[in-house]
């Protein structure tokens, strides 16, 4: 014959019992040894509710413990509700967390996995580059601009940066156009770049000679006249 008081044990534990429900369950549990039982299958369940992540839940409800103690559960929720509603209400809620947390208790153990700390390395340092090598231009005589150039092997010809520089002159504002001209072993000319300048100017040019550096023989700074200002011999 089942006992009067079989559904209560899990809202004993929890207690949603309220105090006189509580007392007269006590004293039961002093001559039935089957809820006596029960009760102490379900003493870790309080210990346990702390240590439950969010996460964990959907687990845990799919374990065996959690299907076979959720209907009973429940039916306890409604003999309750016949004795007292709002007691039995939270017993609902804390023992089916209870059915949980019993769930979770069997299962953790083959679910969790530790995951292997993470190494990180640094990233190798990347070379700082090489500024090129900057190569005096020689002066025609009598031309006040000076200039540097430097001449890089490419993939496709040969780079070519070049910085020059005009003094000044208050008396002469006129602006000049200037051309940056490559010649090659062979008779080839081709003309580098081309731009803009005054007295006071400072300029930067950089273009790409198609001819190969081996095969380069001098770079001029011409006049739109073709006159040559400046010269470097590639060595």
């Amino acid at each position: 014959m089942r006992c009067e008081y079989a559904f209560d044990d899990g809202a004993y534990v929890l207690g949603a019992l309220s105090p006189a429900e509580r007392d007269r369950y006590e004293k039961h549990l002093a001559t039935c040894a089957q809820c006596r039982e029960a009760v102490a299958s379900l003493a870790v369940l309080p210990g346990l509710l702390g240590r439950l992540s969010p996460d964990e839940v959907p687990m845990a409800l799919g374990s065996q413990v959690s299907e076979q103690r959720l209907p009973r559960l429940i039916s306890t929720v409604a003999v309750r509700r016949r004795r007292q509603r709002r007691h039995l209400a939270v017993a609902l809620v804390l023992t089916a967390c209870a059915a949980v947390f019993a769930g979770l208790a069997l299962g953790t153990a083959r679910t969790t996995v530790t995951q292997p700390p993470v190494t990180t390395s640094s990233p190798a340092s990347t070379p700082t580059a090489t500024p090129p090598q900057m190569h005096a231009m020689r002066p025609m005589e009598g031309v006040p601009v000076t200039a540097q150039i430097a001449v890089i092997p490419a993939d496709e010809g040969t780079k070519v940066r070049m910085k020059c520089w005009y003094p000044p002159d208050p008396e002469h504002s006129r602006r000049y156009s200037f051309f940056l001209v490559a010649y090659g072993h062979d008779g080839e000319r081709e003309q580098v770049s081309s731009w803009t300048a005054g007295a006071g100017d400072d300029v930067t040019v950089t273009g790409t000679v198609r001819l190969p550096m081996e095969d380069l023989l001098r770079l001029e700074v011409q006049k739109k006249d073709g006159t040559t200002l400046l010269v470097y011999d590639i060595p």
